[in-house]
């Protein structure tokens, strides 16, 4: 049942279960101001301000190996 579940998620959303697979980030630089954060492909993140001087991204189903 769990299986056929996934398969029928799979199918409205489009895609294959080998498609659920993270999205790899591949690096964090710096730019000036700016912070740039690359990855295989668009990734879905949220981003939290614990105190003035520290930003928090949370890059939601990503895999940090290899990254530079």
């Amino acid at each position: 049942m769990i299986a056929g579940l996934a398969a029928l998620l799979a199918a409205l959303a489009g895609s294959t279960p080998a498609a659920l697979e993270p999205v790899r980030l591949l690096s964090v630089t710096a730019q000036g101001p700016a912070v740039v954060i690359e990855a295989t492909e668009p990734v879905a993140y949220t981003v939290n301000r614990p105190d003035p001087v520290t930003l928090v991204v949370d890059l939601r189903n990503a895999a940090i190996a290899d990254a530079i």
